[in-house]
């Protein structure tokens, strides 16, 4: 038995509210930590690698939304994934783009509150494929729209956080969405929640290319 079925299990020796949604939230964040760091690290260097490869754009983003499953039940959000693409595979870095994704819906989580809604939506136009984060959450002053972007930046809608972080997971979305060739969208309101849009390129590839881009 696992140390989270026990808990489960023997809820008179731990209170869940206390403990067992703190265990979720604190290893979800540190687990962040780490992958951030790591990108962080990487993107020091001259040049990145970008592996190009067909993938299903759909189970990979819904890899990504299964993970939080717990850490969403605890903190008592919904999450709903919405998507509106008939064609899945399209020619992608994989890990990159689950980076992508997984700290929209991190930084999204970190700013919602009990009985806020997460929507994830898919969706194809142009050529282009969509990928939208939109929280119900506490929102970004305009006045700091512009710097979410920025390397540690944390601003006042941060301080009273209680779930931490470095303050470079979007950074490091903007710049993997960048070297995907693609953009990035950010619409927000104070206490009325956020919504991150990306845009890439809809295309295919014959066969599994790596390109070097610079940083």
């Amino acid at each position: 038995m696992s140390f989270t079925n026990f808990l489960e299990l023997h809820e008179d020796l731990y209170d869940e509210n206390d403990y067992f949604n703190s265990f979720y939230r604190n290893s979800l964040l540190f687990k962040n930590i780490i992958d951030n760091t790591l990108d962080l690290n990487k993107l020091e260097f001259s040049y990145c690698a970008i592996n190009l490869s067909n993938i299903d754009i759909i189970s990979s983003i819904k890899s990504v939304i299964d993970y939080f499953e717990d850490i969403i039940c605890s903190k008592e959000i919904q999450l709903e994934f919405i998507n509106d693409i008939d064609k899945n595979i399209v020619a992608c870095d994989e890990e990159k783009l689950q980076r992508i994704v997984f700290n929209l819906i991190h930084n999204s989580i970190k700013y919602t509150n009990k009985n806020d809604k997460i929507i994830v939506s898919t969706k194809e136009k142009d050529n282009k494929v969509y990928i939208s984060v939109e929280d119900t959450g506490i929102g970004v002053p305009s006045n700091e729209l512009r710097k979410i972007f920025n390397k540690f930046f944390q601003g006042s809608f941060s301080k009273s956080n209680m779930d931490g972080g470095m303050g470079v997971g979007l950074f490091i979305v903007n710049k993997f969405v960048k070297f995907l060739d693609g953009k990035i969208y950010v619409y927000s309101k104070p206490n009325k929640g956020t919504k991150i849009m990306i845009e890439l390129p809809f295309f295919l590839v014959e066969k599994p290319t790596k390109k070097l881009v610079a940083i």
